[in-house]
């Protein structure tokens, strides 16, 4: 409930009908921490995580982060991959980071602050 009740985190839901994906971020000032996405399995690979990881870069924009972070576990090749692609960089591997004690892989992604004029 910590996370929920957080003024500084974020939980966007991608609803059609029905909950398909989910988003948790935290700004952690200059880091916007990914803290969870989820896809439900029926719709993957339809472009909704890709949505959702668009909109945490958003998210990073407007509160003027520095760059995204986020852990992934070192089994979940699908989800190295899909973050790979999106520009994600590997940073470390966090040994035994989830409480059943799999490993971790640190990744992180760069945001370019936009100059606006006024």
């Amino acid at each position: 409930m910590y996370i929920l009740r957080n003024p500084r985190a974020s939980t966007f839901v991608y609803e059609v009908g029905r909950v398909l994906g989910s988003l948790m971020l935290h700004d952690e000032g200059g880091v916007l921490r990914v803290l969870s996405v989820g896809v439900h399995p029926s719709f993957r690979r339809r472009g909704i995580g890709r949505r959702l990881m668009a909109l945490a870069e958003d998210m990073a924009q407007k509160f003027g982060s520095r760059e995204i972070r986020l852990e992934v576990s070192t089994r979940n090749e699908g989800a190295v991959a899909f973050y790979t692609a999106l520009g994600y960089e590997t940073k470390g591997e966090l040994p035994r980071y989830y409480s059943w004690g799999e490993d971790a892989y640190a990744m992180c992604k760069p945001i370019a602050i936009e100059i606006r004029k006024s």
